[in-house]
């Protein structure tokens, strides 16, 4: 009984001693990388050139400009209306927030 007591204490610390080394992932790695460094450099070229390849951005599009009186006017007319209609915005927002926060609080009728 004590020999069989002895042996699954054995086969506990063997299987513990096993289980630390495959959640020890840092020190895998760095033995694989040991063993093959030439594949992992490879490894991470290939994966590199992938990467690049498929997140490649396209070219920004350039927008088309309206030439003469018309795009020159449309322009100005953007210009100025910017300014006025931020703060009509503002003012839109701001009302709408103060509105809200008038009434009752939540869960109070």
């Amino acid at each position: 009984m004590l020999r069989r007591s002895q042996l699954g204490r054995d086969r506990l610390s063997v299987d513990i001693s096993e289980f630390k080394h495959r959640i020890d992932i840092p020190s895998r790695l760095k033995e694989s990388l040991d063993r093959n460094p030439i594949g992992w450099i490879g490894g991470g070229l290939a994966a590199g050139l992938l990467a690049s390849m498929t997140l490649r951005r396209s070219a920004p599009a350039v927008p088309k400009r309206k030439s003469g009186l018309v795009g020159l006017a449309l322009t100005v007319a953007g210009t100025l209306a910017r300014p006025l209609l931020k703060t009509w915005l503002t003012g839109k927002l701001r009302s709408t927030l103060d509105s809200r926060d008038a009434g009752p609080p939540f869960g109070k009728a």
